[in-house]
């Protein structure tokens, strides 16, 4: 299985797409006291800066998502 995450600026996370996959690349990282995300859709790239807090809510939800898939799949 190829390994598509990757630690972006040193505390950061980048995700790759495979081939095949319209969806080349996401990648945030904390940049001028926001947080930055990047998305890589075939040719075309889109910057978002969030802020902290917007960032945290995200995470947050990223990671009830994340328990409930893990959940469903057991």
């Amino acid at each position: 299985m190829q390994k598509r995450t990757r630690v972006v600026n040193g505390i950061g996370i980048g995700f790759a797409g495979l081939d095949g996959e319209r969806l080349r690349d996401i990648h945030i990282y904390p940049e001028y006291g926001k947080v930055m995300i990047g998305v890589n859709v075939d040719d075309h790239e889109a910057i978002q800066y969030m802020s902290p807090e917007a960032a945290m809510s995200f995470a947050k939800a990223f990671e009830r998502c994340a328990i409930a898939a893990l959940k469903e799949s057991a």
